[in-house]
């Protein structure tokens, strides 16, 4: 699932982003899961965000360091153990909130 979310995650500028992403949330539709090209250098370093809480960093690393042949659902549903997509996607809308939020 390589793309912007990685390298603006592991180099500390997701945490930078937070009042950028509640003004996304705030002003315009819901994001699509995983992020659409125009939302993915907002919102990408979320998703990692979100897979180092709940599964850890090696996890991050492992879906930073491939693309996966079945393209980046496939890669998220591998990332979180297999957990239903929609599940997955409920819980980064989530993190979102929490993370705009913070801003």
């Amino acid at each position: 699932m390589a793309g912007p979310g990685a390298p603006q995650f592991f180099s500390g500028q997701t945490a930078w982003l937070r009042p950028a992403i509640a003004v996304r949330l705030r002003e315009g539709p819901p994001p699509d899961f995983p992020p659409s090209r125009r939302d993915a250098a907002l919102l990408g370093g979320t998703i990692f965000d979100l897979l180092v809480r709940e599964e850890g960093e090696p996890a991050a690393v492992a879906l930073a360091s491939r693309l996966h042949p079945d393209g980046p659902k496939a890669a998220l549903k591998e990332a979180f153990r297999g957990r239903a997509i929609g599940h997955t996607m409920a819980a980064w809308r989530s993190h979102l909130a929490r993370v705009a939020g913070a801003a």
